[in-house]
Protein backbone atom coordinates (compact mmCIF):
# COMPACT_ATOMS: atom_id res chain seq x y z
CA UNK A 1 0.00 0.00 0.00
CA UNK A 2 2.70 2.70 0.65
CA UNK A 3 4.59 2.22 -2.35
CA UNK A 4 1.39 2.27 -4.25
CA UNK A 5 0.96 6.28 -2.45
CA UNK A 6 4.64 6.88 -3.50
CA UNK A 7 3.96 5.60 -7.23
CA UNK A 8 1.41 7.66 -7.15
CA UNK A 9 3.05 10.85 -5.99
CA UNK A 10 5.61 10.22 -8.95
CA UNK A 11 3.59 9.86 -11.33
CA UNK A 12 1.50 12.70 -10.47
CA UNK A 13 4.57 15.17 -10.31
CA UNK A 14 5.67 13.53 -13.60
CA UNK A 15 2.26 14.71 -15.22
CA UNK A 16 2.23 18.15 -13.77
CA UNK A 17 5.43 19.03 -14.41
CA UNK A 18 5.32 17.71 -18.39
CA UNK A 19 7.89 14.97 -17.46
CA UNK A 20 10.61 17.18 -16.73
CA UNK A 21 11.08 16.05 -13.21
CA UNK A 22 14.25 13.74 -13.02
CA UNK A 23 15.42 12.49 -9.27
CA UNK A 24 18.46 10.65 -8.81
CA UNK A 25 18.06 6.93 -7.70
CA UNK A 26 21.38 5.58 -6.49
CA UNK A 27 21.43 1.54 -6.73
CA UNK A 28 24.92 0.42 -5.77
CA UNK A 29 28.32 2.31 -4.72
CA UNK A 30 31.51 0.70 -4.65
CA UNK A 31 35.53 1.78 -4.31
CA UNK A 32 38.68 -0.12 -4.80
CA UNK A 33 40.43 -0.19 -1.14
CA UNK A 34 43.25 2.23 -1.16
CA UNK A 35 41.61 4.30 -4.16
CA UNK A 36 39.60 7.59 -3.67
CA UNK A 37 37.46 6.85 -6.50
CA UNK A 38 33.74 6.58 -5.41
CA UNK A 39 31.38 4.60 -8.17
CA UNK A 40 28.08 4.90 -8.22
CA UNK A 41 25.31 2.87 -10.24
CA UNK A 42 21.71 4.20 -10.66
CA UNK A 43 19.76 6.78 -13.13
CA UNK A 44 19.95 10.41 -13.11
CA UNK A 45 23.83 10.14 -10.37
CA UNK A 46 24.70 13.72 -11.55
CA UNK A 47 21.68 14.86 -9.10
CA UNK A 48 22.77 12.95 -6.47
CA UNK A 49 22.60 14.85 -2.95
CA UNK A 50 24.36 13.77 0.03
CA UNK A 51 24.26 14.63 3.74
CA UNK A 52 26.76 16.63 5.54
CA UNK A 53 28.80 13.50 6.88
CA UNK A 54 29.16 12.20 3.73
CA UNK A 55 30.06 15.98 1.61
CA UNK A 56 33.02 15.76 4.46
CA UNK A 57 34.33 12.59 2.71
CA UNK A 58 33.83 14.15 -0.78
CA UNK A 59 36.16 16.43 -2.71
CA UNK A 60 33.52 18.34 -4.30
CA UNK A 61 30.01 17.77 -3.92
CA UNK A 62 28.19 20.12 -6.51
CA UNK A 63 29.77 19.29 -9.52
CA UNK A 64 32.24 16.32 -8.76
CA UNK A 65 29.89 13.63 -10.36
CA UNK A 66 32.36 12.50 -13.60
CA UNK A 67 29.79 10.50 -15.71
CA UNK A 68 31.62 7.49 -17.78
CA UNK A 69 28.16 6.45 -19.59
CA UNK A 70 28.21 9.12 -21.32
CA UNK A 71 24.23 8.92 -21.44
CA UNK A 72 21.53 11.46 -20.53
CA UNK A 73 20.33 9.49 -17.43
CA UNK A 74 23.63 9.02 -15.57
CA UNK A 75 23.66 5.40 -14.57
CA UNK A 76 27.18 4.82 -14.28
CA UNK A 77 30.14 7.50 -12.58
CA UNK A 78 32.07 8.83 -10.04
CA UNK A 79 32.92 11.31 -7.69
CA UNK A 80 36.30 11.79 -5.70
CA UNK A 81 37.09 10.99 -2.18
CA UNK A 82 39.16 13.18 -0.04
CA UNK A 83 41.14 10.28 0.89
CA UNK A 84 42.21 6.82 -0.36
CA UNK A 85 39.91 3.64 1.10
CA UNK A 86 41.47 1.80 3.95
CA UNK A 87 38.10 0.59 5.36
CA UNK A 88 34.80 -0.33 5.05
CA UNK A 89 32.00 2.98 5.50
CA UNK A 90 28.42 4.14 4.29
CA UNK A 91 27.13 7.13 2.65
CA UNK A 92 23.81 8.77 3.31
CA UNK A 93 22.09 10.48 0.25
CA UNK A 94 19.14 13.08 0.89
CA UNK A 95 16.78 14.50 -1.37
CA UNK A 96 13.23 12.55 -1.67
CA UNK A 97 14.19 9.66 -0.54
CA UNK A 98 16.68 9.95 2.39
CA UNK A 99 19.02 6.54 2.42
CA UNK A 100 21.66 5.53 3.70
CA UNK A 101 23.95 2.36 1.38
CA UNK A 102 26.85 0.61 2.48
CA UNK A 103 30.11 1.29 0.25
CA UNK A 104 31.39 -2.19 -1.47
CA UNK A 105 34.82 -1.95 -1.20
CA UNK A 106 36.95 -3.96 -4.11
CA UNK A 107 39.20 -5.87 -2.86
CA UNK A 108 40.75 -9.48 -3.14
CA UNK A 109 38.83 -11.96 -0.74
CA UNK A 110 41.30 -11.19 1.91
CA UNK A 111 42.91 -7.74 1.85
CA UNK A 112 46.27 -9.03 2.88
CA UNK A 113 46.30 -12.30 0.88
CA UNK A 114 46.58 -14.16 4.86
CA UNK A 115 50.10 -13.07 4.96
CA UNK A 116 51.67 -14.87 1.80
CA UNK A 117 51.09 -12.62 -1.21
CA UNK A 118 49.46 -9.08 -2.58
CA UNK A 119 46.61 -7.83 -3.61
CA UNK A 120 46.67 -6.24 -7.41
CA UNK A 121 44.56 -3.09 -7.31
CA UNK A 122 44.18 -3.63 -11.33
CA UNK A 123 42.38 -6.93 -11.34
CA UNK A 124 41.38 -6.85 -7.78
CA UNK A 125 43.18 -10.25 -7.19
CA UNK A 126 45.74 -12.17 -4.91
CA UNK A 127 49.39 -12.48 -6.65
CA UNK A 128 50.55 -15.49 -4.13
CA UNK A 129 53.90 -15.99 -3.01
CA UNK A 130 55.61 -19.25 -4.38
CA UNK A 131 54.02 -22.96 -2.46
CA UNK A 132 50.90 -20.72 -1.22
CA UNK A 133 47.96 -21.06 -3.55
CA UNK A 134 43.75 -20.20 -3.56
CA UNK A 135 41.72 -17.27 -3.89
CA UNK A 136 43.39 -15.89 -0.83
CA UNK A 137 46.69 -17.38 -0.91
CA UNK A 138 45.77 -19.57 2.36
CA UNK A 139 46.19 -23.32 0.59
CA UNK A 140 50.20 -24.71 1.29
CA UNK A 141 50.85 -26.03 -2.39
CA UNK A 142 53.61 -27.84 -0.76
CA UNK A 143 51.03 -30.44 1.44
CA UNK A 144 50.69 -33.62 -0.25
CA UNK A 145 48.50 -36.43 0.50
CA UNK A 146 50.11 -38.90 2.85
CA UNK A 147 51.84 -42.05 1.06
CA UNK A 148 50.54 -41.04 -2.24
CA UNK A 149 47.00 -42.85 -1.17
CA UNK A 150 49.55 -46.54 -0.90
CA UNK A 151 48.49 -47.31 -4.55
CA UNK A 152 44.80 -47.80 -3.44
CA UNK A 153 43.18 -44.32 -4.85
CA UNK A 154 43.77 -40.83 -6.06
CA UNK A 155 45.30 -37.80 -4.21
CA UNK A 156 42.46 -34.99 -5.05
CA UNK A 157 43.03 -31.73 -5.48
CA UNK A 158 42.08 -30.97 -1.56
CA UNK A 159 45.14 -32.77 -0.96
CA UNK A 160 42.72 -35.87 0.68
CA UNK A 161 42.65 -39.37 -0.73
CA UNK A 162 39.96 -40.55 -2.84
CA UNK A 163 39.96 -44.17 -1.96
CA UNK A 164 39.12 -46.77 -4.57
CA UNK A 165 35.99 -49.18 -3.77
CA UNK A 166 36.30 -51.07 -0.28
CA UNK A 167 39.21 -48.99 0.35
CA UNK A 168 39.48 -46.19 3.61
CA UNK A 169 41.64 -44.11 5.61
CA UNK A 170 43.54 -41.18 5.51
CA UNK A 171 46.26 -42.69 3.07
CA UNK A 172 43.30 -45.97 2.06
CA UNK A 173 45.49 -48.15 3.84
CA UNK A 174 42.60 -49.76 4.89
CA UNK A 175 40.87 -52.90 2.91
CA UNK A 176 37.17 -52.70 5.07
CA UNK A 177 35.83 -56.36 4.09
CA UNK A 178 38.89 -57.01 5.97
CA UNK A 179 37.56 -55.37 9.05
CA UNK A 180 33.92 -55.66 8.61
CA UNK A 181 33.58 -53.04 10.62
CA UNK A 182 29.61 -51.77 11.74
CA UNK A 183 28.15 -48.85 14.05
CA UNK A 184 25.04 -47.20 15.33
CA UNK A 185 24.59 -43.61 13.88
CA UNK A 186 21.69 -41.54 15.74
CA UNK A 187 20.20 -38.26 14.22
CA UNK A 188 18.53 -35.52 17.00
CA UNK A 189 15.00 -34.63 15.96
CA UNK A 190 15.46 -31.50 17.38
CA UNK A 191 19.55 -30.00 16.15
CA UNK A 192 21.42 -30.90 13.36
CA UNK A 193 23.58 -33.27 15.84
CA UNK A 194 24.48 -37.13 15.26
CA UNK A 195 25.82 -39.70 17.43
CA UNK A 196 27.99 -42.81 16.27
CA UNK A 197 28.66 -46.06 18.84
CA UNK A 198 28.13 -49.13 19.15
CA UNK A 199 31.20 -50.58 17.59
CA UNK A 200 31.68 -54.09 16.51
CA UNK A 201 33.56 -55.73 13.60
CA UNK A 202 32.19 -59.20 11.51
CA UNK A 203 35.93 -60.71 10.71
CA UNK A 204 37.13 -64.50 10.60
CA UNK A 205 40.22 -63.03 12.15
CA UNK A 206 39.88 -63.19 16.35
CA UNK A 207 42.84 -60.63 16.36
CA UNK A 208 40.21 -57.97 14.83
CA UNK A 209 37.79 -57.79 17.32
CA UNK A 210 37.68 -54.58 19.72
CA UNK A 211 37.48 -54.36 23.05
CA UNK A 212 35.01 -53.53 25.60
CA UNK A 213 36.03 -49.95 25.69
CA UNK A 214 35.95 -49.32 21.85
CA UNK A 215 32.96 -50.86 21.60
CA UNK A 216 31.24 -48.44 24.61
CA UNK A 217 32.81 -45.50 22.59
CA UNK A 218 30.71 -42.50 21.13
CA UNK A 219 31.38 -39.74 18.77
CA UNK A 220 29.18 -36.98 18.40
CA UNK A 221 29.03 -33.82 15.49
CA UNK A 222 27.03 -30.70 16.01
CA UNK A 223 27.60 -26.91 14.91
CA UNK A 224 28.22 -24.65 17.86
CA UNK A 225 28.02 -21.27 16.21
CA UNK A 226 28.51 -18.94 13.34
CA UNK A 227 30.37 -16.34 13.57
CA UNK A 228 30.80 -13.28 11.30
CA UNK A 229 34.62 -11.41 11.32
CA UNK A 230 35.85 -8.44 10.14
CA UNK A 231 39.10 -7.61 7.99
CA UNK A 232 41.06 -7.39 11.21
CA UNK A 233 39.98 -10.63 12.27
CA UNK A 234 37.56 -9.00 15.24
CA UNK A 235 34.36 -10.71 16.19
CA UNK A 236 31.17 -8.75 14.39
CA UNK A 237 28.35 -11.27 15.14
CA UNK A 238 27.69 -14.50 16.74
CA UNK A 239 24.93 -16.85 16.30
CA UNK A 240 25.14 -19.72 19.21
CA UNK A 241 22.91 -22.66 18.61
CA UNK A 242 23.20 -23.86 22.22
CA UNK A 243 19.61 -24.56 22.45
CA UNK A 244 17.60 -27.46 20.78
CA UNK A 245 14.53 -24.72 20.02
CA UNK A 246 17.14 -22.97 17.57
CA UNK A 247 16.54 -25.57 14.63
CA UNK A 248 13.71 -26.97 13.02
CA UNK A 249 13.41 -30.35 11.83
CA UNK A 250 12.07 -29.68 8.06
CA UNK A 251 12.17 -33.77 6.73
CA UNK A 252 13.61 -37.34 7.06
CA UNK A 253 13.46 -39.60 4.08
CA UNK A 254 15.27 -43.10 3.27
CA UNK A 255 17.59 -43.45 0.94
CA UNK A 256 17.10 -46.99 -0.48
CA UNK A 257 20.64 -46.55 -2.41
CA UNK A 258 22.66 -45.78 0.17
CA UNK A 259 20.87 -47.60 2.97
CA UNK A 260 20.73 -44.67 4.80
CA UNK A 261 18.83 -41.47 4.94
CA UNK A 262 18.96 -37.14 4.55
CA UNK A 263 17.42 -35.34 7.52
CA UNK A 264 16.84 -31.88 6.61
CA UNK A 265 17.23 -28.85 9.71
CA UNK A 266 16.68 -25.26 8.83
CA UNK A 267 17.37 -21.99 10.95
CA UNK A 268 17.30 -18.23 10.46
CA UNK A 269 20.45 -16.06 11.23
CA UNK A 270 18.95 -12.84 10.46
CA UNK A 271 15.69 -11.86 8.90
CA UNK A 272 15.73 -13.32 5.79
CA UNK A 273 19.04 -15.17 5.91
CA UNK A 274 18.49 -19.17 6.41
CA UNK A 275 20.89 -22.08 6.92
CA UNK A 276 19.92 -25.45 5.92
CA UNK A 277 21.11 -28.24 7.34
CA UNK A 278 21.90 -31.45 5.18
CA UNK A 279 22.90 -35.31 7.31
CA UNK A 280 23.04 -37.80 4.93
CA UNK A 281 23.75 -41.41 6.53
CA UNK A 282 25.60 -43.45 4.24
CA UNK A 283 25.36 -47.26 4.83
CA UNK A 284 26.65 -48.79 1.89
CA UNK A 285 29.66 -47.17 -0.43
CA UNK A 286 28.46 -44.61 -2.97
CA UNK A 287 29.87 -41.93 -4.87
CA UNK A 288 28.86 -38.50 -5.13
CA UNK A 289 30.23 -35.08 -7.03
CA UNK A 290 31.02 -31.99 -5.39
CA UNK A 291 32.97 -28.28 -6.36
CA UNK A 292 33.12 -30.52 -9.93
CA UNK A 293 35.16 -33.32 -8.39
CA UNK A 294 33.66 -37.12 -8.14
CA UNK A 295 34.44 -38.72 -4.54
CA UNK A 296 33.96 -41.76 -3.30
CA UNK A 297 32.19 -42.13 0.32
CA UNK A 298 32.82 -45.36 2.45
CA UNK A 299 30.59 -48.01 4.37
CA UNK A 300 28.76 -46.02 7.40
CA UNK A 301 29.65 -42.43 6.29
CA UNK A 302 28.49 -39.20 7.20
CA UNK A 303 27.65 -36.24 4.80
CA UNK A 304 26.98 -33.09 6.96
CA UNK A 305 26.17 -29.96 4.18
CA UNK A 306 25.49 -26.72 5.05
CA UNK A 307 23.57 -23.92 2.62
CA UNK A 308 23.59 -20.06 3.90
CA UNK A 309 21.42 -17.57 1.70
CA UNK A 310 20.57 -14.12 1.71
CA UNK A 311 22.83 -12.98 4.55
CA UNK A 312 23.54 -9.31 5.21
CA UNK A 313 26.68 -8.66 6.06
CA UNK A 314 27.89 -5.48 8.01
CA UNK A 315 30.86 -4.88 5.20
CA UNK A 316 31.42 -6.77 2.06
CA UNK A 317 35.36 -7.18 3.74
CA UNK A 318 33.60 -9.63 6.49
CA UNK A 319 33.59 -13.22 6.47
CA UNK A 320 31.72 -15.63 8.38
CA UNK A 321 33.19 -18.71 10.13
CA UNK A 322 31.15 -22.22 10.68
CA UNK A 323 32.71 -24.40 13.09
CA UNK A 324 31.88 -28.04 13.06
CA UNK A 325 32.72 -29.36 16.72
CA UNK A 326 33.53 -33.24 17.40
CA UNK A 327 34.19 -34.90 20.22
CA UNK A 328 34.69 -38.87 21.72
CA UNK A 329 32.73 -39.88 24.76
CA UNK A 330 33.87 -43.16 26.18
CA UNK A 331 34.27 -44.17 30.02
CA UNK A 332 37.61 -43.60 30.04
CA UNK A 333 38.98 -40.96 33.08
CA UNK A 334 40.38 -37.64 31.78
CA UNK A 335 44.38 -38.91 32.54
CA UNK A 336 43.70 -41.81 29.78
CA UNK A 337 42.17 -39.61 27.49
CA UNK A 338 44.92 -37.40 27.36
CA UNK A 339 47.15 -40.19 26.12
CA UNK A 340 45.04 -40.20 22.52
CA UNK A 341 46.74 -38.10 20.20
CA UNK A 342 44.84 -36.33 17.61
CA UNK A 343 45.91 -36.05 14.15
CA UNK A 344 45.92 -33.11 11.59
CA UNK A 345 46.40 -33.22 7.80
CA UNK A 346 48.11 -30.04 7.67
CA UNK A 347 51.80 -27.95 8.11
CA UNK A 348 49.87 -25.41 9.74
CA UNK A 349 46.67 -25.62 11.68
CA UNK A 350 45.16 -22.21 9.48
CA UNK A 351 45.23 -24.89 6.78
CA UNK A 352 43.58 -28.03 7.55
CA UNK A 353 43.19 -30.87 5.08
CA UNK A 354 41.44 -33.45 7.36
CA UNK A 355 41.52 -34.55 10.97
CA UNK A 356 41.46 -38.02 13.09
CA UNK A 357 39.86 -37.95 16.51
CA UNK A 358 41.05 -41.17 18.18
CA UNK A 359 38.70 -42.90 20.74
CA UNK A 360 40.68 -46.38 21.78
CA UNK A 361 40.62 -48.40 18.89
CA UNK A 362 38.65 -46.51 16.49
CA UNK A 363 39.24 -43.18 15.29
CA UNK A 364 37.01 -40.47 13.53
CA UNK A 365 37.55 -39.24 10.20
CA UNK A 366 36.83 -36.13 9.20
CA UNK A 367 37.56 -34.56 5.87
CA UNK A 368 36.77 -30.80 5.00
CA UNK A 369 37.41 -29.28 0.80
CA UNK A 370 39.84 -26.52 0.18
CA UNK A 371 36.75 -25.52 -2.29
CA UNK A 372 33.28 -24.00 -1.33
CA UNK A 373 30.16 -22.90 -3.83
CA UNK A 374 29.89 -19.61 -3.60
CA UNK A 375 26.73 -17.93 -6.22
CA UNK A 376 27.20 -20.23 -8.30
CA UNK A 377 31.08 -20.05 -8.59
CA UNK A 378 33.56 -22.73 -6.94
CA UNK A 379 35.76 -20.85 -4.60
CA UNK A 380 38.53 -22.15 -2.63
CA UNK A 381 38.86 -20.93 1.27
CA UNK A 382 40.56 -22.43 4.53
CA UNK A 383 40.00 -24.71 7.06
CA UNK A 384 41.45 -23.86 10.41
CA UNK A 385 41.76 -26.74 13.03
CA UNK A 386 41.05 -26.16 16.98
CA UNK A 387 41.99 -28.85 20.03
CA UNK A 388 40.34 -28.34 23.62
CA UNK A 389 41.40 -31.13 25.39
CA UNK A 390 39.78 -34.32 23.34
CA UNK A 391 37.50 -31.88 21.53
CA UNK A 392 37.98 -30.64 18.20
CA UNK A 393 36.53 -27.49 16.13
CA UNK A 394 37.10 -26.85 12.35
CA UNK A 395 36.50 -23.74 11.17
CA UNK A 396 35.90 -23.19 7.56
CA UNK A 397 36.56 -19.79 6.35
CA UNK A 398 33.37 -18.50 4.25
CA UNK A 399 34.08 -15.06 1.65
CA UNK A 400 31.68 -12.80 1.28
CA UNK A 401 28.45 -13.76 -0.88
CA UNK A 402 25.65 -12.14 -2.14
CA UNK A 403 22.80 -14.86 -2.43
CA UNK A 404 24.22 -18.32 -1.03
CA UNK A 405 27.35 -20.27 0.17
CA UNK A 406 27.89 -24.33 -0.26
CA UNK A 407 29.91 -26.32 1.99
CA UNK A 408 30.00 -30.20 1.94
CA UNK A 409 32.50 -32.31 4.36
CA UNK A 410 32.38 -35.93 4.89
CA UNK A 411 33.05 -38.39 8.53
CA UNK A 412 33.79 -41.47 8.67
CA UNK A 413 34.84 -44.20 11.02
CA UNK A 414 38.34 -46.02 10.83
CA UNK A 415 39.56 -48.58 12.27
CA UNK A 416 43.16 -49.18 14.14
CA UNK A 417 43.47 -52.42 12.71
CA UNK A 418 47.38 -53.08 13.18
CA UNK A 419 46.53 -53.47 17.29
CA UNK A 420 43.30 -55.46 17.26
CA UNK A 421 44.58 -57.57 20.27
CA UNK A 422 42.92 -56.82 23.79
CA UNK A 423 46.05 -58.18 25.23
CA UNK A 424 48.29 -55.15 24.48
CA UNK A 425 45.55 -52.40 26.01
CA UNK A 426 46.34 -51.30 29.33
CA UNK A 427 43.42 -50.28 31.67
CA UNK A 428 43.25 -46.69 29.61
CA UNK A 429 42.84 -49.14 26.54
CA UNK A 430 46.25 -47.83 25.18
CA UNK A 431 48.52 -50.10 23.71
CA UNK A 432 51.11 -51.63 25.36
CA UNK A 433 54.48 -52.09 24.03
CA UNK A 434 56.07 -55.47 24.49
CA UNK A 435 59.51 -56.08 25.78
CA UNK A 436 60.76 -59.09 26.06
CA UNK A 437 63.55 -57.86 28.21
CA UNK A 438 63.58 -59.12 31.76
CA UNK A 439 65.01 -56.61 33.75
CA UNK A 440 63.25 -57.37 37.18
CA UNK A 441 67.02 -57.00 38.24
CA UNK A 442 67.00 -53.46 38.11
CA UNK A 443 65.17 -52.42 41.43
CA UNK A 444 67.12 -54.73 43.51
CA UNK A 445 70.61 -53.74 42.21
CA UNK A 446 69.85 -49.98 42.39
CA UNK A 447 68.66 -50.16 45.79
CA UNK A 448 71.36 -51.83 47.17
CA UNK A 449 74.20 -49.82 45.41
CA UNK A 450 72.62 -47.05 46.83
CA UNK A 451 72.62 -48.48 50.13
CA UNK A 452 76.55 -49.46 50.44
CA UNK A 453 77.58 -45.97 48.65
CA UNK A 454 76.00 -44.19 51.38
CA UNK A 455 77.53 -46.63 53.67
CA UNK A 456 80.94 -45.78 52.19
CA UNK A 457 80.81 -42.04 52.33
CA UNK A 458 79.58 -42.25 55.55
CA UNK A 459 82.12 -44.60 57.14
CA UNK A 460 84.73 -42.56 55.39
CA UNK A 461 83.90 -39.14 57.44
CA UNK A 462 83.57 -41.07 60.63
CA UNK A 463 86.91 -42.48 60.08
CA UNK A 464 88.14 -38.86 59.55
CA UNK A 465 86.36 -37.66 62.94
CA UNK A 466 87.59 -41.13 64.68
CA UNK A 467 91.28 -40.24 63.89
CA UNK A 468 91.24 -36.65 64.87
CA UNK A 469 88.53 -36.41 67.77
CA UNK A 470 89.29 -38.57 71.35
CA UNK A 471 85.34 -38.42 72.10
CA UNK A 472 84.00 -39.49 68.98
CA UNK A 473 86.41 -42.50 69.03
CA UNK A 474 85.48 -43.52 72.70
CA UNK A 475 81.61 -44.07 71.78
CA UNK A 476 82.45 -45.49 68.22
CA UNK A 477 83.96 -48.49 70.14
CA UNK A 478 81.88 -48.99 72.78
CA UNK A 479 78.78 -48.94 70.84
CA UNK A 480 80.74 -51.81 68.74
CA UNK A 481 80.99 -54.01 72.05
CA UNK A 482 77.01 -53.72 73.01
CA UNK A 483 76.18 -54.51 69.56
CA UNK A 484 78.17 -57.58 69.43
CA UNK A 485 77.14 -58.48 73.00
CA UNK A 486 73.92 -58.19 72.66
CA UNK A 487 72.85 -59.58 69.30
CA UNK A 488 75.81 -62.40 69.18
CA UNK A 489 73.92 -64.78 67.72
CA UNK A 490 72.37 -62.51 65.07
CA UNK A 491 76.16 -61.34 64.52
CA UNK A 492 76.95 -64.61 64.11
CA UNK A 493 74.53 -65.53 61.59
CA UNK A 494 74.93 -62.05 59.44
CA UNK A 495 79.01 -62.84 59.27
CA UNK A 496 78.21 -66.29 58.14
CA UNK A 497 75.35 -64.82 55.67
CA UNK A 498 77.84 -62.60 54.41
CA UNK A 499 80.78 -64.48 53.56
CA UNK A 500 78.29 -66.76 51.80
CA UNK A 501 77.11 -63.79 49.75
CA UNK A 502 80.67 -62.76 49.06
CA UNK A 503 81.72 -65.79 47.84
CA UNK A 504 78.51 -66.32 45.91
CA UNK A 505 76.24 -64.06 44.06
CA UNK A 506 77.62 -60.88 46.25
CA UNK A 507 74.64 -58.82 46.94
CA UNK A 508 72.10 -60.00 44.66
CA UNK A 509 71.93 -63.06 47.23
CA UNK A 510 70.12 -61.09 49.54
CA UNK A 511 67.03 -60.68 47.28
CA UNK A 512 67.13 -64.14 46.03
CA UNK A 513 66.97 -65.47 49.35
CA UNK A 514 64.05 -62.93 50.89
CA UNK A 515 65.74 -62.67 54.35
CA UNK A 516 63.77 -61.10 57.69
CA UNK A 517 64.61 -57.11 57.44
CA UNK A 518 65.96 -57.01 61.10
CA UNK A 519 68.71 -59.16 59.61
CA UNK A 520 69.57 -56.95 56.75
CA UNK A 521 69.88 -54.18 59.65
CA UNK A 522 72.71 -56.36 60.87
CA UNK A 523 74.11 -57.35 58.09
CA UNK A 524 74.07 -53.10 56.97
CA UNK A 525 75.74 -52.57 60.83
CA UNK A 526 78.63 -55.10 60.35
CA UNK A 527 79.28 -54.31 56.64
CA UNK A 528 79.50 -50.49 57.59
CA UNK A 529 82.01 -51.25 60.36
CA UNK A 530 84.11 -53.47 57.95
CA UNK A 531 84.67 -50.47 55.85
CA UNK A 532 85.03 -48.47 58.93
CA UNK A 533 87.92 -50.72 60.64
CA UNK A 534 89.27 -51.04 56.88
CA UNK A 535 89.54 -47.32 56.64
CA UNK A 536 90.74 -46.36 60.38
CA UNK A 537 93.78 -48.98 59.94
CA UNK A 538 94.79 -47.52 56.73
CA UNK A 539 94.69 -44.01 58.49
CA UNK A 540 96.75 -45.68 61.57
Amino acid sequence: MKRYFIFLFLFSLFFLTNGSVRIPNVNEASVKMNDNKLYLKGYNLNLTKFSDTTNELLVNTNDGYVDLNNTDINTFGYFLLKSNVTQPFSIELVGYFNQTINVFILTCMKPNCSGNGICLPETIECKCEQGWGGSDCSIDLTYQCVNNCSGNGVCSIDMTCNCNKDYTGVSCNQYSPDIGLSMTMNKSLTQPSITMGSFSTNSKNTSLELNDYTKSSEYSILIPYIQEIDFNGELVKNYTFSNSNDWQLVESTKNSTTGGSITIYQTQLSAGSNVTVSIELIKISTTREWAGQLMTLPDHSIKYSVRIENYTFVSNLNNLQLIYQASPNSKLSTECEIKQSIAWGAKKSTDMHWVTLPNNQVSLYGKFSNYLIADGRIVSTSNEGLEFGTTIQVKVNIPFFKEYIELDPDFSVLVNSGNMNNEQYDECGILIKKNNDNRKWVIPVAVVVSVVGAAIIVALLMSLFYTKNTNVRTKILSFKYKLKRNNKNNSIKIFKLRNNCFKNVRFLCWSKKKKKIDNFFFFFFFFFFDIFDLLISVKL
